[in-house]
């Protein structure tokens, strides 16, 4: 992956993060029973977003030409772009169906706890790999 291509796909990801963090926050104060997964989720998803924020000032700076290993993370930032598109996407068709009707009183929270804590894992993993190609850059 060259810098332009790696620090479009890092930008991809960041972006889609900033919202899914945003319908997070819609969720969050109009569905009270799921705050505890929702503040999770939301956590998860703003330290990946926080770590790519940097990999990006990284790799676009003067000295990004020559980290080899974050221009590798191509896998990890598809893979987790694909997961996280999946929850907008799953997030914004929930809340678009609730906007006919009476937004607060018909919004659910569209994930179960079991599938929650399995895509946070996901998430966990593919933020890991990427903290670490990260890391063996900058040794």
């Amino acid at each position: 992956m060259d810098g332009l291509s790696a620090a479009a796909s890092v930008i991809a990801v960041v972006d889609i993060s900033a919202k899914v963090l945003v319908l997070c926050s819609q969720y969050y104060k109009a569905v009270a029973s799921a705050r505890a997964d929702i503040e999770r989720l939301q956590g998860q998803v703003q330290g990946i977003k926080t770590t790519l924020d940097h990999a990006r000032d990284l790799i676009e700076s003067p000295q990004g030409v020559s980290l080899s290993t974050s221009r590798d993370l191509e896998k990890q930032l598809g893979e987790c772009k694909a997961i996280l598109e999946k929850l907008h996407d799953e997030l914004q068709t929930c809340a678009h169906k609730a906007k006919h009707r009476a937004w607060i009183r018909s919004l659910k929270w569209p994930f179960s706890s079991k599938e929650l804590q399995a895509t946070i894992e996901s998430l966990e993993r593919h933020h890991r790999q990427i903290m670490d190609g990260l890391l063996v850059d900058q040794t």
